[in-house]
């Protein structure tokens, strides 16, 4: 060898001779293969849920909350039953046959029972609501991952949902039963996409979107997406579609036979809701609860309505009945340059589009609230057109519309403890 090297002109030392004549080893210890993958996957979502669920409890969820009505259903649920007594009467509770019974979605009270059994009735409700806050955007950044978002524009979606969306003020503001409903009801819908748009184990899938379900019942009319992309568009890989849909609706349809068995027991009738009781007898549901009577009005609500002019800083109040969908979440804009010949695309809009038709015929604008709060439950499927619209866009207009966002929500969270509300 060291002969062939000299008449090429080379001089091989016999140490390096030795060193090239020294069989290659390589590590293919597939244990250490995994903790490898799992640090180069899992640090960054980790640290990420950890990082916004501090955010989310020092805007406010770190402070004890009077409103926490799931922990009194948590714990009900850990001794047996689902009459929660001993809870105060501005909960809205519905009384039946001399117990009371809340009036809202069961979901977060199951989500809670895990951690109800070890703290009980001093289980913190803004500490679970900022961490399912944390581990939504955790879950975002992973999505993104699977959508192929390059690097830049990642980070800024990330922002652009975790502090520059409604959804850091409903996650971070105070943790009250009502904004920890929204908060669960988008971790659940983002984990039933991240594996729509991975393993699309359905067994998973229908569990988190019956979660969802069970928390906002609006969230019916989001099947189609997960149906649509489980039968039209299966991933390479996944089981049959017959087998993924199976899977799908097992854990739904025993999810949805727990809520009817619920509604049996608290209610009387496995149709009847808290909430439907609740509102019976509402002056403002004169025309029922659903109504397209009520469409102009929650138009010119989700899209034009604009915060009230003040003559001092910081020039506008928001008011408690909200305002335009298009302030709150600026990046919304960008949802006007998706592609709408892919799939993914047709069937979030077709989500956003179903959720938000529901909530234009309701009743009620969602009073007290910092901007359009129903909007909540569909923002995981506008942000996917967000993001879908941020590749064919300009580098200039992703980042400026992400930091409006930010700065609404600064204005939001401010302000609302400024007034104290």
């Amino acid at each position: 060898m060291a002969a062939s090297a000299k008449g090429c002109g080379l001089a091989v030392c016999p140490a390096a001779q030795s060193r090239m004549l020294r069989p290659v080893t390589t590590d293919h210890d597939p244990r250490r293969s995994r903790v490898a993958l799992l640090l180069r996957h899992g640090l960054m979502p980790l640290s990420l849920g950890l990082l916004f669920t501090a955010i989310y409890l020092l805007s406010g969820a770190l402070e004890p909350t009077h409103f926490n009505a799931h922990v009194y259903l948590a714990d009900a649920m850990l001794h047996g039953r689902f009459s929660v007594d001993a809870a105060p009467p501005f909960m809205e509770l519905v009384q039946r046959d001399g117990h009371q019974y809340l009036s809202y979605g069961i979901g977060p009270a199951i989500l809670m029972l895990p951690f109800s059994l070890i703290w009980g009735m001093s289980l913190h409700q803004g500490i679970f609501s900022a961490a399912f806050g944390g581990a939504a955007v955790a879950l975002w950044w992973l999505i993104l991952g699977r959508l192929g978002v390059e690097a830049v524009a990642r980070r800024w979606l990330t922002v652009a949902f975790g502090l520059g969306s409604l959804f850091w003020f409903y996650a971070g503001q105070s943790g009250s039963t009502w904004w920890m409903l929204h908060v669960t009801t988008v971790f659940c819908l983002l984990l039933a996409i991240h594996e729509t748009l991975g393993q699309q184990r359905g067994w998973l899938i229908g569990l988190a979107v019956g979660m969802a379900i069970l928390t906002r019942t609006t969230l019916l009319f989001s099947l189609p997406f997960f149906l649509g992309m489980l039968w039209l568009a299966p991933r390479a890989g996944s089981p049959g579609r017959v087998r993924v849909l199976a899977g799908f609706f097992l854990p739904l349809g025993a999810l949805m036979a727990f809520s009817l068995w619920y509604n049996w027991i608290c209610f009387g009738h496995p149709l009847v809701s808290g909430y439907a009781l609740q509102i019976s007898g509402e002056p403002a549901a004169h025309h029922g609860p659903f109504s397209p009577v009520y469409l102009w009005q929650n138009l010119q609500g989700y899209f034009f309505n604009w915060p009230e002019r003040l003559n001092a800083f910081p020039w506008f109040d928001p008011t408690r009945d909200g305002f335009s969908i298009l302030i709150s979440l600026p990046t919304l804009l960008l949802a006007l340059r998706a592609d709408y010949r892919e799939r993914l695309n047709q069937m979030a809009l077709l989500a956003c589009v179903s959720v938000l038709a529901i909530y234009l015929c309701y009743y009620w604008s969602g009073y007290a609230q910092f901007g359009r709060r129903y909007s909540v439950d569909f923002l995981p499927f506008a942000m996917l057109l967000i993001a879908a619209g941020a590749r064919h866009g300009s580098r200039f207009w992703l980042p400026a519309l992400t930091l409006a966002g930010v700065v609404v929500e600064i204005w939001g969270i401010t302000w609302w403890h400024y007034r104290d509300w």
